[in-house]
């Protein structure tokens, strides 16, 4: 948080960053179906202040996406020479990777008709939606969880995840 312009980080709380970053501006549904697999910037301040009531307005907005953009470039940065293995990832990277993946070649183990997931507060709408291609059923899922016990940084609402 320090390496990064003070100007800017002065104006929002790290931890509500992140869960942008995580939960709309990453990993989301919308982000993963975009090309490199995020929300440009006119996408992520055009959502309503209905559907995203973290954020502040508009101009907090245009911070946060900000943040986001210098923190993209930060790993880029540590990872410029590097082996893929070694390059800086983030749950979202991983997340949007395997998402990548699964979408282009399919997925070649056994389908399971009903999947259960407990505790799902705490994932990321884009964790849900890759485990959409291990359910051959597209009624078969049973998610659970408070989210007045969330644990992670994700901005989790249940009726965001009737989309997927």
């Amino acid at each position: 948080w320090p390496q990064f312009n003070q100007k800017l980080t002065s104006k929002v709380d790290p931890t509500l960053v992140w869960t942008q970053i995580l939960s709309v501006i990453r990993g989301s549904v919308e982000a993963i179906q975009q090309i490199g697999f995020r929300l440009s910037r006119e996408q992520y301040l055009a959502l309503s202040a209905r559907i995203e009531s973290q954020v502040e307005g508009e101009h907090q907005r245009e911070v946060i996406y900000s943040l986001f953009e210098a923190y993209e470039k930060k790993k880029r940065e540590l990872s410029a020479g590097n082996e893929p293995a070694s390059r800086e990832w983030d749950d979202a990277d991983f997340v949007t990777s395997l998402y990548s993946q699964l979408k282009h070649h399919g997925y070649c183990g056994q389908r399971v008709h009903y999947l259960s997931v407990d505790e799902c507060q705490d994932l990321f709408p884009a964790q849900l939606a890759t485990l959409g291609f291990l359910c051959s059923n597209k009624h078969g899922y049973l998610f659970a969880g408070d989210t007045a016990q969330t644990i992670q940084l994700v901005n989790f609402r249940f009726s965001d995840n009737r989309r997927l």
